[in-house]
């Protein structure tokens, strides 16, 4: 497997105004999180997340290869594509061992 799975699953959506303004947001947290372990078993990063009621979500350091919606993210440093998770299985197609 050339992957290092993150899942999160929390009960509010971060992906809000707050990723900018907040001191420490969440989706930093967790991004933080799943390139520290990844680094640590030198595989690419990658974190799936919901919240209550909402579609799943993947983060990624790699630009989609793909024609899908994504949003870009650059926050401190980390660069970020965050898109839908079924967009991203069925554009993707990564293997999972």
């Amino acid at each position: 497997n050339k992957y290092c799975v993150e899942v999160k699953f929390y009960e509010e959506d971060h992906l809000t105004s707050a990723l900018l303004t907040g001191k420490n947001p969440q989706l930093l947290q967790w991004w933080q999180q799943t390139i520290r372990e990844a680094g640590q078993v030198n595989k690419k990063p990658i974190l799936i997340f919901k919240f209550n009621r909402s579609k799943m979500f993947v983060a990624q350091e790699e630009m989609p290869s793909a024609n899908y919606r994504n949003i870009f993210i650059d926050i401190n440093g980390y660069n970020l594509y965050v898109s839908l998770l079924e967009d991203y299985l069925i554009n993707e197609e990564p293997e999972f061992i």
